[in-house]
């Protein structure tokens, strides 16, 4: 589910919760960053890309919370913003997108082991928040480490 592709900023807040059954898992995938928004979002439809204090407050108003939620991509983000913010592309460039793919298997370790303080998308594990293992310790499992700027406070883990 991503819901960057819904046109409105009303999430379908009863809708997810009913349809997920009480012990169910939803994997939801967003984009990440608004300061990368940019010509590539547009060209593939997106609306918006969320912090994640924003994500975690559309699915708490939707009756669910996030067991785990991390950032990733790194290194696209990197390029994502040069080649939608910077130089206006509207499609990534072949030779750039064969490039990158090769170095997906370094990258993808170094997340591994780092876990990155921010990155192109956000992805999470998500439950009702009435469901097996709501709330208490599952509140500080998100594993993002916010990272001063405008997307949260410097050294702080969160959801707050």
């Amino acid at each position: 589910m991503s819901s960057s592709t819904w046109p409105t900023t009303r999430w379908p807040s009863g809708g997810v919760a009913q349809l997920l059954a009480p012990d169910g898992r939803l994997l939801l995938l967003v984009p990440a960053l608004k300061t990368l928004y940019g010509s590539l979002d547009v060209q593939l439809g997106h609306h918006r890309r969320y912090t994640g204090q924003e994500l975690h407050g559309k699915l708490a108003a939707a009756g669910l919370h996030a067991m785990e939620c991390r950032y990733f991509g790194f290194a696209a983000a990197a390029r994502w913003l040069l080649g939608s913010r910077v130089f206006g592309c509207r499609l990534l460039p072949t030779r750039q997108l064969l490039a990158y793919n090769r170095l997906v298997p370094l990258l993808r370790l170094v997340e591994r082991l780092t876990g990155p303080p921010l990155g192109q998308s956000l992805f999470c594990v998500v439950a009702h928040d009435r469901g097996p293992g709501a709330g208490g310790a599952m509140a500080d499992s998100w594993g993002l480490r916010a990272r001063g700027g405008s997307e949260a406070a410097s050294g702080t883990r969160w959801p707050p």
